[in-house]
């Protein structure tokens, strides 16, 4: 439950930090993680690809695309070479006991979180940045946001418009639907959290505009289809 949960919340905060852009766009996170239940201690390099029809996020533990022309996410095991399925409109639907839990927390999340633009600013891997609070569930973390990653606004109610469709969906009515998202303005380049000994560092290293292939933004044709297993983050 704690992989699937960690999972749904990456996705969530991607969706709430969606940079509006005027070209493809590709970056690199390195992520430190230690003390977190069910992710274990050390660090990666996440991969991500977006434009205004997809997005796609490599970890060394996966790849988890989101494509909103066709409504779907996947998630594709490189070792095993298959992937699993979910429909946007239908994630987090249901009333089976796992469900129901994911759905409770998510509410819970999304119902109590606050944003504080601070006054506080520095330069952060060559941009300009401005540190905002975002206290979630009354554990706070600092995010530094840029404005300064071109072309980053021109597309944005392109990408909303987008998810707009799946506004019913439990997490992304819940996490979308927030006000209190409006205040974050710009693109996270640095967001580090910690509580108790549970501790996460995220560090945009590289942004680059380039053209994306639209096969990014699906399973390659080589994987084959499986059925979600119980300890999947899409459930059964």
């Amino acid at each position: 439950m704690s992989r699937q949960l960690h999972i749904f919340v990456s996705l969530a905060v991607l969706l709430i930090f969606i940079p509006a852009v005027s070209a493809d766009l590709y970056w690199e996170t390195h992520m430190t993680t230690s003390g977190i239940p069910g992710v274990q201690n050390g660090d990666d390099i996440s991969k991500t690809f977006m434009n205004k029809d997809g997005m796609r996020m490599e970890r060394k533990d996966g790849i988890t695309i989101m494509n909103y022309e066709k409504g779907m996410i996947y998630q594709l095991d490189f070792d095993k070479k298959t992937y699993e399925e979910v429909r946007l409109d239908s994630m987090l639907q249901g009333h089976d006991e796992a469900v129901q839990y994911m759905q409770n927390m998510i509410k819970s999340m999304s119902e109590d979180i606050t944003i504080e633009k601070t006054d506080e600013t520095k330069k952060i891997n060559g941009y300009d940045c401005t540190k905002y609070v975002v206290t979630v569930m009354g554990m706070p973390s600092e995010t530094w946001i840029t404005k300064d990653v071109e072309g980053f606004a021109e597309l944005q109610n392109a990408t909303k418009k987008h998810i707009e469709k799946y506004k019913n969906n439990p997490l992304l009515k819940n996490m979308l639907g927030n006000p209190a998202f409006e205040k974050l303005e710009g693109f996270p380049i640095m967001s580090v959290s910690q509580v108790g000994q549970m501790r996460s560092v995220s560090n945009v290293t590289k942004i680059e505009k380039k053209k994306l292939d639209a096969d990014l933004f699906l399973p390659p044709s080589d994987y084959a289809k499986v059925e979600s297993s119980s300890d999947s983050p899409f459930g059964r």
